[in-house]
Order: C-alpha cells, then sequence, then structure tokens
C-alpha cells in the first residue's frame, strides 16, 4: 500500500514544477501542451491514490471480518468445557452437556462431526419406526444421521 505514496508524490511534484513553468509562458501553443502534461500528472496521481484508498478498504475489512472470526472462536472455546464427548448407545457417540444429573435423553447433544470443526449443531431427536421403533438423532448441517435403540441409561 504505502509502495505507490512515491509514484503518487513524484507526479505531484512534476505536476508543481508543470504549473511553475506555465505561470512563465506566454505562447498559447506551448502553454495548452504544458496544460495537458499537468493534467496528466494530476489524473496519474489522483489514480494511484484511489487505488491505495480501495486497497485500504479492503483490508480494513478484511481485517474486520477476522476480528469477528477471531471473537466467535473465543466464545466457542469458552462454551466448548460446557461438553464432552459420550458414547450414548452402542456405537453411538455425541458431545452431551456435563449436566451430572440429567439422563441422557434429556441432556442438550451436539455433533461430534460438527464440533470438531468448532461449530455448534444440535441434534434434533425423533422417533422412526422401521421394523420395530428407533431413535435417530440428526444434525442440521446434513452429517450421518445417529440411528439407535435405546440411550445407554435406559435400560
Amino acid at each position: 500500500m504505502i509502495e505507490h505514496l512515491p509514484q503518487a508524490m513524484a507526479s505531484l511534484n512534476a505536476a508543481s514544477t508543470m504549473i511553475s513553468s506555465l505561470i512563465g509562458l506566454r505562447d498559447f501553443a506551448k502553454y495548452a501542451t504544458q496544460l495537458n502534461e499537468l493534467h496528466g500528472h494530476i489524473i496519474k496521481a489522483n489514480t494511484t491514490i484511489i487505488s491505495e484508498q480501495q486497497s485500504h478498504f479492503a483490508l480494513s475489512a478484511k481485517i474486520q471480518e477476522l476480528e469477528k472470526e477471531c471473537m466467535r472462536l473465543k466464545d466457542w472455546s469458552a462454551e466448548k468445557e460446557r461438553y464432552s464427548r459420550q458414547q450414548i448407545a452402542d456405537g453411538v457417540f455425541a458431545y452431551v452437556e456435563n449436566e451430572p444429573v440429567a439422563p441422557l435423553q434429556e441432556k442438550h447433544k451436539l455433533c461430534c462431526d460438527c464440533f470438531d470443526k468448532n461449530i455448534k449443531s444440535t441434534l434434533q431427536q425423533k422417533q422412526i419406526i422401521d421394523r420395530g421403533w428407533h431413535l435417530q438423532l440428526t444434525c442440521s448441517n446434513g452429517c450421518q444421521p445417529l440411528v439407535f435403540r435405546d440411550y445407554k441409561d435406559v435400560h
């Protein structure tokens, strides 16, 4: 970004020198030629400055985006502590709230795949009837549904 500043300054210095020489000219043809050249230097400097401003705004937007993502990850890091990976049925795992008193069926559960990618995705439970009844936990992000008969703490 700063690397283009000398170019803009050089164009402005050239414009200043041309203005000084224009003041002393009496010949209109030379005056018009010098004036056109002056406009060229001013336009070049202006173009460089505008380009730098656009780069600056783009970088500022990216910084804000990264700061938001950093805050989201910090918040998520603190919330992660409330959950632990547990086997909720034979061969079925989910991240479950660390609340010790509630049975597994009542606890808030998160998808393991999403959790490992720093995404909080609540598993939604429903009963399905297919050659008997089963429970199914579904992730809203399209991960593989978890299908099982009973929770580990239900006998």
